[in-house]
């Protein structure tokens, strides 16, 4: 049988992913948060753009996270909420 040893799959994230790709995506969603953040902060007339960079931050997580479920669902949840706000601040 043939033994195939790999550091490319940790927890929480998909075979397939190396762990290069798995920091690049997390270094990603984490800049989409603080400029959201600052954004929605700053009361500004761009502010209600923080809500779409949360959701863009929130959907990349779910995708690194996929397999760790308590990350998963509360990164489903922040989507909910990046939802109401992106409802409120563009549709309503």
């Amino acid at each position: 049988m043939l033994k195939v040893e790999s550091t490319t799959h940790h927890v929480g994230t998909f075979i397939f992913m190396t762990d290069k790709t798995s920091a690049v995506l997390k270094w990603l969603g984490t800049a989409l948060f603080l400029a959201a953040g600052l954004l929605i902060s700053s009361n500004i007339e761009i502010s209600r753009y923080g809500y779409v960079l949360f959701g863009i931050g929130h959907l990349l997580f779910m995708y690194v996270f996929w397999k760790d479920k308590p990350m998963l669902a509360q990164n489903i949840m922040f989507s909910v909420i990046d939802v109401w706000g992106i409802y409120n601040w563009f549709i309503k």
